[in-house]
């Protein structure tokens, strides 16, 4: 289990964007923004006229990352593959393919 520090890379660092073209992903998850910083996750989900954000921990284990929500602990995990600039996620059966903003 590696807890990213100021003193660790952290290849998921930045934001990224769910991948227009992954229709599939877009259906199940809408239209979502990630941001990773620091052992924080910014889960934003963009709606019409507003962003809804959740802000979460996280920690990556293996091939997981496992966040939590500090307001309604609940910890998840959900598998995941980094390929250059795509992030790949895996969660209640669904891939969706996110990009490097």
């Amino acid at each position: 289990m590696r807890w990213f520090t100021g003193r660790t890379v952290d290849p998921l660092k930045g934001t990224w964007i769910i991948d227009a073209s992954d229709e599939r992903a877009i259906a199940a998850f809408g239209q979502v923004e990630l941001t990773f910083e620091r052992g924080r996750l910014t889960y934003a989900i963009i709606l019409p006229e507003k962003k809804q954000l959740m802000s979460l921990t996280y920690r990556v284990s293996g091939q997981f990352i496992e966040t939590d929500q500090p307001s309604h602990p609940r910890p998840e995990r959900t598998r995941f593959r980094l390929e250059g600039n795509t992030l790949t996620l895996a969660f209640d059966g669904v891939e969706g393919r996110f990009l490097r903003a």
